[in-house]
């Protein structure tokens, strides 16, 4: 937890490494002159999205890291759909719902007669998503989501995202911070962690200040 939060401002390594990991992933679709991007795309991501992609054991081990961490990287891309000729219907974050193929399992392709590999224009005709009729609680909440769902002539267009707000770089420090936005503040963090404090008194009187506290004992558990 950060310091401001009643924690010690130590970050977990694990989660730390991830949003450095994320940081590549957020290169792929942002920084095409990268001669790495242009690399990866090359090789591995020529005839198939990143989304889309399997996991394969000719892979490289630094990119079959960055595959397992799609599910939780869909969470902060989103697709402005335009005309829907490179987004495809059930790999890319294009609903709220997130990437379809994880909304509704590997059955959905079957259950809405959509293709695998579909893009958005090609599930699209005469105005409407041609689909078929729900048969789950799940396709139903797409099939409500989608009649706010139209085509145009406009490009798609990627937007990515932390919370509500659209970024226009990756600020790792931003990421980090996310899991903590809806954590209460504390009022003592500046009495304890002030310029030149003692460290062994200050880490006693955060002990303290915890016993004072024992319904957010939980909450600041390290």
């Amino acid at each position: 937890m950060p310091k401001d939060k009643g924690g010690l401002g130590l970050r977990n390594l694990r989660r730390w490494n991830n949003i450095v990991a994320l940081k590549l992933i957020w290169s792929l679709f942002f920084r095409a002159g990268s001669l790495w991007v242009g690399w990866i795309r090359r090789k591995y991501l020529l005839r198939s999205s990143f989304w889309s992609v399997s996991v394969k054991p000719t892979q490289s081990w630094a990119f079959r890291k960055l595959l397992k961490l799609r599910q939780w990287a869909a969470s902060f891309f989103h697709v402005i759909v335009g005309n829907g000729h490179k987004t495809k219907f059930w790999f890319d974050p294009w609903t709220k719902h997130g990437p379809l193929l994880q909304f509704l399992s590997t059955r959905g392709p079957s259950q809405l007669a959509i293709p695998l590999q579909a893009t958005l224009v090609e599930a699209y005709s005469n105005g409407a998503w041609a689909m078929d009729a729900p048969r789950s609680e799940a396709a139903l909440q797409l099939a409500i989501t989608l009649t706010s769902v139209q085509l145009s002539s406009a490009h798609d267009e990627l937007k990515w995202n932390a919370g509500e707000i659209t970024l226009s770089s990756f600020v790792s420090k931003q990421i980090w911070s996310l899991e903590f936005w809806e954590t209460q503040s504390v009022t003592w963090d500046k009495t304890i962690w002030f310029k030149s404090h003692v460290p062994k008194h200050a880490f006693l009187s955060w002990e303290l200040m915890l016993d004072r506290c024992p319904t957010r004992t939980d909450v600041f558990a390290v």
